[in-house]
C-alpha cells in the first residue's frame, strides 16, 4: 500500500493537488492500494471520486489505521506533513517528500526568514525522509547540496490521450466577444508568481507589432484578477483579453484544443502542468527559461524565448504570422509529452525514489 498525504485536494491549489489524484490514480492502476490522507476534506469529492472509479484509492482518515510500504508527503510547510513525518519516524514507516518546487532558491528565497526558521525547528520532515521528489534538475541539486538527502527528478505525469482532439470550436462560442477569433491561451493560477502581468504587458507589445489574436486567461484567482483586469484596461486592452475562471474537464480540453498558442511568462514555474498539457495537446508554446522543463527547449519542444517584454512579444508575433511554424512546434511537443512524461516513465521515476 501507498499513502500519499497532502493538506487538501481543492482545485484552486494547483499542481500538487492535480500531482496527486492522477498519481493515485495510476498506481492504482498498476495494481496497489492507493490511500489518500487529507487535512481538509474536499467541499465536492465527486470530481475527484469519478477519477479514481474503479480502482482500489481511497480518502483515508488516520495513518495508524493503515500498513503503507511507504508514506508519500506533498508539499513542505503544512502542519500535517510535519505531525506526518513524526509518525512515521516513531512507527518505523519510510517516506518520502514531493517538493513541488518549494525547496528550489527562487521560493525558498521568498520569505526566507521564516522558512529557514521553519525547517530547524523541523528538520525531520527532510531530513528523515528516505528521498526528496524534485521537479526539476536544478531543484534536485540544491535539495541534495543544502540539505544533504538523496533528491531525484520526477517531475508530474501526464496521459497524453484525451488531450489528442480535434478544434470543435465550442469553447470560442461560449466566450463573448471570442466566436471565430484566433486566441492566445494562458492556463494556471492568477497569482503573481505566475507572471500573469508580465504577460499582459509582452501582449500588449506584441499588439503592437500587429498581432491579431485575442489573450485568453484561464485560471483560478489567487488574489491577483483585480489587479489584472485594471491593467487590461490601463492598457486598452479589456476587449481583447477575456478572463474566463478556472477551466476542468472537457472545456479545458476544448480551450486547448482551439487555442493558437499556449503562452506563459512566469517569475518561477518548477514544471508547469499546464504548459505540459498544452504541448500534449499539440499546441506550441511559447514560455522562458523560468519555466524549467528539463528538456524540453534543447529538444525544440517549446519556444523558449529571452524573458524580456520585447523579446516575448516578437516570438508571439512571428508564431501567430507562422501558422506552418506553429503546427511543426506543436507536434514535437506532443511527441515529447508522449516520450518523456507519459505515466510509465514517471511512475517508474516516482518508484527509484520509494526504492531509495
Amino acid at each position: 500500500m501507498i499513502v500519499h498525504v497532502i493538506t487538501n485536494l481543492h482545485a484552486a491549489s494547483g499542481g500538487p493537488t492535480t500531482a496527486v489524484v492522477e498519481l493515485a490514480r495510476e498506481q492504482a492502476g498498476t495494481g496497489e492500494a492507493v490511500r489518500v490522507i487529507v487535512d481538509e476534506a474536499p467541499a465536492d469529492p465527486a470530481p475527484i471520486l469519478e477519477r479514481w472509479s474503479g480502482r482500489d484509492v481511497r480518502l483515508a482518515p488516520r495513518l495508524e489505521d493503515l500498513r503503507p510500504r511507504v508514506v508519500h508527503l506533498h508539499g513542505i510547510w503544512d502542519p500535517i506533513l510535519r505531525r506526518m513525518a513524526t509518525k512515521c519516524a516513531r512507527s518505523g514507516l519510510p517516506w518520502v517528500v514531493s517538493s513541488h518546487g518549494m525547496l528550489h532558491p527562487f521560493t525558498l528565497g521568498q520569505g526566507a526568514l521564516k522558512k529557514r526558521v521553519y525547517l530547524r525547528l523541523f528538520p525531520r520532515i527532510l531530513g528523515g525522509a528516505r528521498a526528496v521528489l524534485a521537479l526539476n534538475a536544478e531543484e534536485a541539486d540544491h535539495v541534495h547540496r543544502r540539505f544533504g538527502v538523496p533528491a531525484i527528478v520526477a517531475p508530474t505525469g501526464i496521459d497524453p490521450a484525451p488531450y489528442d482532439r480535434p478544434a470543435d470550436g465550442s469553447f470560442g462560442r461560449s466566450i463573448p466577444g471570442l466566436r471565430g477569433r484566433r486566441f492566445v491561451l494562458f492556463l494556471g493560477r492568477l497569482d503573481p508568481i505566475k507572471g500573469v502581468d508580465r504577460l499582459i504587458d509582452a501582449f500588449a507589445a506584441a499588439v503592437g507589432m500587429g498581432l491579431s489574436a485575442h489573450l485568453v486567461i484561464a485560471g483560478p484567482d489567487s488574489g491577483a484578477e483585480r489587479d489584472l483586469r485594471s491593467q487590461a484596461a490601463r492598457l486598452g486592452l479589456a476587449e481583447r483579453i477575456h478572463f474566463v475562471g478556472a477551466l476542468s474537464g472537457a472545456r479545458k480540453l476544448a480551450a486547448l484544443a482551439e487555442c493558437t498558442a499556449c503562452v506563459h511568462r512566469p517569475r518561477y514555474e518548477g514544471f508547469g502542468i499546464a504548459v505540459v498539457e498544452a504541448m500534449a495537446a499539440g499546441r506550441p508554446v511559447v514560455t522562458t527559461a523560468a519555466c524549467r522543463l528539463d528538456g524540453a527547449a534543447e529538444a525544440g519542444a517549446i519556444r523558449q524565448v529571452e524573458d524580456r517584454t520585447e523579446a516575448f512579444a516578437k516570438a508571439l508575433a512571428d508564431l501567430a504570422d507562422d501558422q506552418e511554424a506553429g503546427r511543426a512546434l506543436g507536434a514535437r511537443a506532443q511527441a515529447w509529452v508522449r516520450h518523456e512524461l507519459a505515466w510509465p516513465a514517471a511512475l517508474a521515476r516516482v518508484e527509484r525514489g520509494y526504492r531509495s
